[in-house]
């Protein structure tokens, strides 16, 4: 793939993640109760689980383009 195909992979996939990720963590904040511990609801852990894998396609996207820009 080329340098220009890394960086855009990139820019799409770096808003997704981060919208992901405030709306995970806006569903834990509404599940919370003061004093208890945090409760992971199903929607909570599957949205850990998409975080987590845009985030490795995202380093991923950034590691490729750095290998594209010195090859």
């Amino acid at each position: 793939m080329s340098e220009t195909a890394f960086v855009v992979l990139a820019a799409v996939l770096g808003p997704i993640w981060l919208a992901v990720l405030v709306v995970r963590t806006v569903l834990a904040e509404k599940a919370a109760e003061p004093g208890l511990p945090l409760r992971r609801t199903r929607p909570i852990r599957r949205l850990d689980v998409v975080a987590l894998v845009f985030g490795t396609l995202l380093f991923l996207a950034l590691v490729g383009r750095m290998i594209a820009a010195l090859a």
